[in-house]
């Protein structure tokens, strides 16, 4: 059964309204609150994240102490190797006419994602001895992430 005063379909929205006035501020508040909480769910990850380490195989700019944004950019041709670090965990990746190939080291099976500004744009699983083939990445920056029973590694983002 209806009560008479919501007949008026008018009556009933003014009532409506009058009694979410005051609830904008909680609602803004559990909105934000809600935001920040889930910002945290990778922070784990963040925080592990892997850095492009420098070596005899990488063609990195000393000046920025970063690999060039494209090949030639800066500093000649780019290594098609990169190596990322992030205590326990390091990963080794070339760009070769298959793909990305890689390797996890230490070696051992773990999820692979390689990640460009709109998402997850491919993830394979490593084997056993920590290999993985992903695609060519698009002409766009990506990073990987990595996930293993024992560690998690984000690497920067890169052009390769």
């Amino acid at each position: 059964m209806i009560p008479d005063r919501w007949v008026d379909d008018d009556r009933l929205l003014a009532e409506l309204g009058a009694a979410m006035a005051g609830t904008h501020h909680a609602v803004r508040t559990s909105v934000e609150r809600g935001h920040a909480a889930w910002s945290w769910r990778s922070i784990d990850a963040e925080l592990a994240r892997a850095g492009l380490g420098s070596g005899p195989h990488q063609d990195v700019d000393p000046h920025r102490n970063r690999a060039p944004v494209r090949p030639g950019a800066d500093s000649g041709p780019a290594s098609r190797l990169r190596v990322f670090t992030a205590a326990p965990l390091s990963m080794e990746v070339e760009l070769t006419p298959d793909g990305l190939v890689g390797q996890l080291v230490p070696a051992g099976e773990g999820r692979v994602e390689l990640e460009g500004p709109d998402g997850v744009l491919a993830a394979v699983r490593s084997d056993r001895r920590g290999f993985f083939v992903l695609p060519a990445p698009p002409p766009v920056p990506i990073r990987l992430r990595c996930e293993t029973p024992s560690a998690r590694l984000v690497t920067d983002w890169v052009w390769w």
